[in-house]
């Protein structure tokens, strides 16, 4: 889990680099079994879900709002040393991160803020 805040939001957003056989266990049986692990880590059902319970575990934890992720993206590949977003003591290279994912935090940041209906 990467979690990302910009100085000039309001929230936070997050990567998440999410269990392959759990989500792949959830999405047998949430009738989504059909889709491999790449399309569920797009599926918004699958995200919704990861977000849920990201935010279950963050008030378990007694998290401010301020402190808790409004966003999430699931990305399929693992931050690793070989494609240099972590240390080789697995630190996050945060600069590296967002230069890879800016695109994404980008549209995490204007669903985030995109009015609710």
């Amino acid at each position: 889990v990467w979690a990302y805040g910009n100085s000039l939001e309001s929230c936070l957003v997050g990567l998440i680099v999410p269990n392959k056989d759990n989500l792949l266990s959830w999405a047998k049986a949430n009738n989504l079994g059909d889709l491999n692990f790449e399309a569920l880590c797009k599926n918004e059902e699958c995200i919704a879900n990861v977000l849920a319970e990201v935010t279950a575990t963050a008030k378990e934890a007694r998290l401010l709002g301020f402190e808790q992720l409004k966003q999430i993206h699931l990305e399929p590949e693992p931050f690793t040393p070989e494609n240099d977003l972590v240390t080789p003591t697995f630190k996050l290279k945060r600069p590296a991160l967002l230069k890879n994912f800016q695109s994404e935090i980008d549209a995490l940041y204007v669903k985030a803020n995109a009015p609710r209906s």
